[in-house]
């Protein structure tokens, strides 16, 4: 007879994978672990682009969209 063990949800193994991770390399260690496979998401060269378009405007200006951000 053959058992067999109930399959984890991504989440769930998720947990036990970063439990593992943090008691085997301590919390460090576990985090520079996986940011040596977590690359991010988005684009960081066109976000970067984005704000330095933003930090010639002027502050007056910025207030404005923040406040107009807001309201909605």
């Amino acid at each position: 007879m053959t058992t067999t063990a109930p399959i984890p949800t991504p989440m769930g193994l998720y947990r036990r994978g970063i439990s593992a991770l943090q008691r085997e390399l301590g919390p460090v260690d576990a985090i520079r672990f996986i940011h040596l496979f977590d690359h991010g998401t988005g684009d960081y060269t066109a976000e970067r682009q984005a704000q330095q378009d933003t930090d010639d405007q002027p502050l007056s200006e910025l207030c404005e969209e923040i406040r107009a951000a807001t309201k909605s």
